[in-house]
């Protein structure tokens, strides 16, 4: 069971959400990654590049006895995978494209996984945040 605070900022309103979604929320997904592919991009091309530029998951993949089309043969998952910046792609329609910079890093499950932020310090908790409807 996935701990149902979430991690709003501090005097949003209650989040409203459509009770179809409640298993996908509550639940941990049973396919999780043993390695994700991070890689550094940034933010410069399209019609209006914002400049941003950080780390997302170039690809996540499980496991699995049985070969996969992929170049390691592993299942790749579902994760964002698109070329969208995350930064200005809410500001205007599409925002910019990322450009990928070549920079990659491949991080593997750990033992540890004591979740990095922690309710109640890291940011604001209120047990009635999430309201099915």
């Amino acid at each position: 069971m996935v701990p149902l605070h979430s991690m709003c900022a501090y005097g949003e309103p209650r989040m409203r959400i459509s009770k179809r979604f409640r298993d996908a929320i509550e639940n941990e997904p049973a396919d999780q990654p043993d390695y994700v592919w991070l890689e550094y991009a940034v933010c410069a091309l399209g019609k209006a590049p914002c400049g941003w530029a950080g780390w997302i998951i170039g690809a996540a993949f499980k496991k699995t006895v049985e070969r996969h089309a992929t170049s390691t043969g592993d299942r790749l998952l579902p994760a964002d995978y698109t070329q969208n910046c995350p930064a200005c792609r809410a500001a205007h329609e599409g925002g910019g494209t990322l450009f990928r910079t070549g920079c990659a890093r491949r991080l593997e499950a750990s033992a540890n996984q004591e979740p990095p932020w922690k309710p109640g310090v890291d940011y604001t908790v209120d047990d009635g945040d999430i309201e099915y409807v």
